[in-house]
């Protein structure tokens, strides 16, 4: 049977589709990530805001372990429950 594939290209393709955003600190060194809030971005960005070639969020990211403003974005698929690296 072949693969059905999605196209995940706005925030509200991410909550449709139940994927997580993982925010990871850009400091060397922190390795502290997270799961970003959808409905939270969505509030903020809008649900149309398209997040695939736009750094906005990954330049907009705090760290809530040692405060570096920055760092990278991840998407991981609807069965992915706990964030990865330290935090």
């Amino acid at each position: 049977m072949p693969l059905k594939s999605t196209v995940l290209s706005t925030l509200q393709d991410i909550k449709v589709s139940r994927h997580h955003f993982f925010g990871h600190c850009g400091r060397p060194g922190c390795s502290h990530a997270k799961i970003l809030d959808i409905d939270g971005l969505i509030h903020r960005l809008g649900p149309d805001y398209e997040f695939v070639g736009n750094d906005k969020l990954q330049k907009s990211l705090v760290c809530d372990v040692c405060g570096h403003k920055g760092g990278t974005i991840t998407l991981h698929g609807p069965d992915r429950g706990k964030a990865p690296g330290r935090g």
